[in-house]
């Protein structure tokens, strides 16, 4: 017995010789909505720049496939143009413009038919029927109008079309606020935002940019008032009877001199 139970330790000895250590990895799936949220930034500028460096290297990346010669790798070195930035803002507009999803279909089907070019309007239920939207060469939905003639620009004419309460909206507006040193006030915001873009419910998004402002917070608040000292003992005491005290005091001479062209006269003060 004593034997077996030897042979047994050893085979178990050996078995835990034998044993290997093995490491387990599991992959996180990355969700595609974390990339580039609007609602990360605080900075419009910031988050069109961000957006406009990443398109780079993805253009970058697919010209290595094709691109041979380095100069055409070095074409897009340095600072950003004025057309990436475009680019970039262009897709935040797109972006936000996915809440006019119903109606960008159906002026798009609208476009397909050549019969309906003259009556190209969105469905009655759309609470962008009365701004006559249409679409643009990017896609952007943008207000219609009537200053087609006019010597405005194209942006100032037909402003891009923004929802209310989204993230690409808020940014947007906190940056014409910011960039009018938080000295605009709710109309004079609203004539900035639409030289370029056009909001629904404008004046209630900007009430609400301008009230949440921390600048703004801060230039509202009051003065503090200044806190007096506690008043001294005999101003706090029961009054005194009349003449409970009394004092004299008796100074001069002094020299006065009522008029012009007359003697100086000796003068006594005497206070009681």
């Amino acid at each position: 017995r004593q034997r077996d139970v030897s042979e047994q330790e050893c085979d178990s000895s050996e078995f835990r010789k034998e044993k290997v250590a093995t490491h387990s990895a599991r992959m996180k799936k990355i969700d595609k909505a974390f990339r580039l949220q609007p609602a990360r930034y605080s900075k419009w500028m910031k988050l069109i720049r961000v957006t406009a460096w990443a398109f780079r290297f993805v253009k970058k990346l697919k010209q290595r496939r094709i691109a041979t010669a380095s100069e055409n790798l070095n074409a897009s070195c340095g600072s950003l143009s004025s057309e990436e930035l475009t680019d970039a803002e262009n897709f935040w507009f797109l972006k936000a413009q996915e809440f006019f999803e119903d109606e960008r279909r159906h002026l798009q089907a609208q476009e397909e038919d050549d019969e309906a070019v003259h009556s190209r309007r969105v469905c009655k239920d759309s609470s962008i029927r009365r701004l006559c939207p249409v679409l643009d060469s990017n896609g952007l939905l943008r207000v219609g109008g009537r200053l087609q003639q006019s010597g405005l620009t194209f942006d100032a004419k037909h402003p891009v079309l923004l929802p209310k309460n989204h993230e690409v909206t808020k940014l947007y507006v906190r940056h014409v606020h910011e960039d009018g040193g938080h000295e605009l006030g709710i109309e004079h915001t609203i004539s900035e935002l639409r030289q370029r873009v056009w909001i629904v419910s404008a004046r209630e998004q900007v009430k609400k940019c301008i009230w949440s402002c921390p600048e703004c917070v801060k230039r509202r608040r009051q003065p503090r008032g200044q806190l007096m000292a506690p008043k001294h003992v005999n101003e706090v005491k029961g009054p005194y009877r009349a003449f409970l005290r009394c004092a004299v005091d008796f100074a001069g001479p002094f020299e006065t001199r009522q008029s012009r062209c007359k003697t100086r006269a000796k003068r006594y003060l005497c206070l009681f």
